[in-house]
């Protein structure tokens, strides 16, 4: 299996990711509690293994590539459970650089079409719904592809 994106040669964005990181820690260290829910939503996602943390002298094999993704504060004071939420922004990208976003593979659009699902929901009996928390958390990656969704 190969890798999730196109890399070549890719330029160092640690840089572009350090700002972002300290922009982001002013903005939220003007909110104290703010702050605290962005460090103990970290914090969950570490203990629960939906991150892990890098040492910085980790040796990247040859031909990985090592990518930072920048990080915000989504706030949504209307929602009942999760009013912050911590996204990654992967449009981010130095001049003349594309983006991890530009970069990552595109398959096949594999939902289904939505007048079929209306069609379907009209004529069964019994109509079921879900929602599934926090889904993209859950997404796996090949052990190559760690190194290019590292975030400060």
């Amino acid at each position: 299996m190969g890798t999730m994106c196109a890399f070549h040669e890719r330029r160092n964005n640690k840089s572009i990711a350090y700002r972002r990181l300290q922009a982001n820690l002013s903005k939220l260290r003007k909110n104290p509690n703010l702050l605290q829910q962005y460090d103990d939503t970290i914090k969950s996602q570490l203990e629960l293994g939906v991150i892990e943390e890098v040492a910085e002298n980790l040796i990247v094999e040859e031909g990985e590539v090592v990518h930072y993704l920048t990080h915000q504060a989504v706030v949504t004071l209307h929602k009942e459970t999760t009013k912050l939420r911590v996204v990654s922004d992967v449009s981010a990208h130095l001049s003349n650089s594309p983006s991890l976003n530009d970069l990552l593979y595109q398959g096949p659009v594999i939902l289904p079409k939505m007048w079929d699902i209306l069609f379907r929901f009209r004529f069964g009996d019994v109509a079921i719904i879900s929602d599934v928390e926090k889904a993209f958390l859950q997404v796996r990656l090949h052990p190559k592809d760690r190194n290019a969704t590292r975030f400060m």
